[in-house]
């Protein structure tokens, strides 16, 4: 079972977040057939976004990460909430790329070093937030340094990974981010660069050590106090209700002609593949949420 750690540094205003999304990302990248350098990439999104979502205070928020990169996957979306559960999509899961100079997946390749990483935070509130800051690497853990130094001013360390089966499959898929607290001095900026430069590779870390909370002990010892350990998982919230009142923001023309030409439509949702078809009821039903006679 996916889990996702909380806790807090003994004595230091460091924050720590540990994520074990290994059966998630497998899931969602078999629902994409991804390639494995593409299963790399959204895993590594996957476990950002899970992360995250422990970040969100009420229980109905969440958050959505998007990274539009000029590399040939072209868009990584990840849903997640404070629920804990997360989805994704890629735009081009076929990607096929060459080993990088170190023999490892070129996700930074594949997603791009030119581009945009936006997050948006929907909180209940009248104005959702919105933070845009430009790619530094397109390797995702990078990234979200710099957004959280720049959209956020919280100085962090993320570090994600993955290990792809010779099937294709994700075997594992985690991550870490470590924030400094405003209180935080330069001795506590120190204890977290020391730490960061432990991981070699947090994705085989995991692996090795089997869950978050054994991981957690083999990189801070006693000095971390654990406040949570909850469950993550895959989950879509697509169903005909919901793609109904999305039918409902087309204007009266275009339902009309979808009554009209064919009597109904099809849609499929992206992130997890399903399929639902609209009857002619359920056109004139999203007429009606718009609030039109027929």
């Amino acid at each position: 079972m996916d889990q996702l750690l909380i806790g807090l540094i003994k004595d230091r205003p460091i924050r720590v977040y540990l994520v074990n999304s290994s059966a998630s990302s497998k899931e969602i990248c078999a629902l994409h057939h991804t390639t494995p350098v593409v299963s790399d990439a959204l895993s590594r999104l996957v476990s950002v976004g899970a992360m995250m979502s422990g970040m969100l205070k009420d229980k109905k928020s969440s958050l959505t990460l998007k990274i539009m990169g000029n590399g040939p996957i072209e868009q990584l979306l990840v849903v997640a909430t404070a629920k804990g559960t997360v989805r994704g999509f890629v735009s081009n899961p076929n990607v096929s790329l060459p080993l990088n100079k170190k023999g490892q997946l070129d996700v930074g390749k594949a997603v791009g070093d030119l581009g945009v990483l936006t997050v948006i935070k929907e909180m209940g509130l009248v104005r959702d937030f919105t933070g845009d800051v430009i790619l530094m690497s397109g390797e995702i853990g990078d990234d979200f340094c710099y957004y959280f130094m720049k959209s956020e001013q919280t100085p962090s360390s993320v570090v994600v990974g993955a290990i792809i089966n010779r099937d294709q499959s994700v075997k594992t898929s985690g991550g870490m981010i470590i924030q400094l607290m405003p209180s935080a001095e330069e001795e506590d900026i120190v204890y977290a660069e020391n730490v960061t430069k432990k991981i070699t590779s947090i994705s085989k870390m995991l692996d090795a050590e089997g869950d978050v909370t054994k991981l957690a002990t083999s990189i801070f010892g006693s000095d971390l106090d654990i406040l949570e350990v909850s469950p993550i998982k895959f989950q879509c919230d697509c169903s005909k209700e919901r793609f109904i009142r999305g039918i409902a923001t087309l204007t009266r023309k275009e339902i009309a002609e979808m009554l009209e030409e064919d009597h109904g439509c099809d849609i499929k949702c992206e992130f997890c593949n399903r399929n639902y078809h609209l009857t002619e009821a359920d056109l004139m039903e999203a007429l009606k949420i718009r609030g039109m006679k027929n």
